[in-house]
């Protein structure tokens, strides 16, 4: 009995999260299983696509290049591609959603018209003491375990649903950006890494730069 067959025989319903960082051969496998007569609902998002599952080759080395490609591919694998039920999110105020639309590109909505502030601090005494308080997360893009906080990296941040507060530690490039006003052309692993950190925040969303916090950063 093949894989297709074990898997109608034994199991009713098959669900897979995080979809967006299958790749390589892992997403052909995906697709190839798609075809077993039970309940089958893949979940992700697209822009949250931060590692690769696998990479084999020139095997789908291109597969996250296009959104519309992308969600073609499921489509082609006749499988209902629905945008609508998830396209508000639970997690966050509108103040933040409208921040992501608007400043990294990526297009979220609230549930709610919860406001909470969006903010860019860079006074010394008010970045160390949210380096300091232990009720809001550092979210860092990479390295987070050289400073002595409550930290996590960007991309290490998906899926952690506890946050209330974040502060989104930036890096001299993204400090530009942001001064600049917009985060929509930076690179594209590091655009969705962000936008994972600033879509952790159920409440304040506050950017500080990583140059304030170097003389707390373990050697």
């Amino acid at each position: 009995m093949d894989t297709v067959g074990r898997m109608e025989r034994y199991f009713d319903v098959f669900f897979v999260d995080e979809v967006q960082d299958f790749a390589g051969h892992d997403f052909n496998f995906l697709m190839a299983i798609s075809v077993a007569k039970l309940h089958t609902t893949f979940v992700g998002d697209f822009f949250q696509h931060t590692f690769d599952t696998s990479r084999d080759g020139n095997v789908n080395t291109s597969l996250h290049n296009d959104y519309n490609t992308y969600r073609a591919k499921f489509a082609a694998a006749k499988l209902k591609v629905d945008t609508y039920s998830l396209h508000k999110s639970h997690r966050c105020s509108k103040s933040v959603c409208d921040f992501i639309t608007e400043k990294i590109g990526i297009s979220i909505e609230a549930y709610n018209d919860q406001d909470s502030v969006v903010m860019y601090e860079d006074d010394p005494a008010a970045v160390l003491a949210l380096y300091k308080d232990p009720q809001t997360v550092k979210l860092f893009y990479k390295e987070h375990h050289k400073y002595v906080c409550y930290s996590q990296n960007w991309g290490a941040s998906k899926g952690v649903d506890r946050y209330q507060d974040v502060c989104v530690v930036l890096n001299p490039a993204n400090v530009k950006a942001w001064q600049n006003g917009s985060f929509r052309d930076i690179n594209t692993e590091t655009r969705n890494k962000l936008y994972v950190a600033c879509s952790r925040a159920r409440g304040n969303l506050t950017f500080v730069p990583e140059s304030l916090l170097k003389p707390y950063k373990l050697s």
